[in-house]
């Protein structure tokens, strides 16, 4: 054989062992998971997420004295609660929650 065909008989039998490493990456891909863990006893019913709740008018004068507003009856709807481990620990049915909003922020005449 010449030297020329010994390089293409060569070329020939090392591409024939490059096909498989090429097959090898056919249905190969990247897959990406994306969310959240969250510690949660319930949702807030879709209906009731973006909800505004109407204070009024309360003086800072008032706010100083009393240190809080007078209370405002909301319903807010509970969904998919999980409350095995709540203080009771029945898990049973619950129809009332108690929602406390604190600021650090003072209250002055200003503004």
């Amino acid at each position: 054989m010449f030297k020329g065909q010994k390089t293409l008989a060569a070329l020939a039998v090392s591409l024939l062992f490059t096909a498989p490493v090429y097959a090898a990456d056919e249905g190969s891909g990247e897959i990406h998971f994306k969310g959240e863990v969250i510690e949660a006893p319930c949702e807030i019913h879709q209906d009731d997420i973006d909800k505004e709740v109407e204070l009024g008018q309360v003086t800072t004068s008032h706010i100083n004295q009393s240190h809080h507003s007078d209370a405002v009856a909301v319903d807010l709807r509970l969904v998919n609660c999980d409350l095995e481990n709540s203080s009771n620990g029945s898990g049973g049915k619950i129809s009332k929650v108690a929602v406390t909003f604190d600021s650090s922020a003072k209250t002055t005449g200003a503004d």
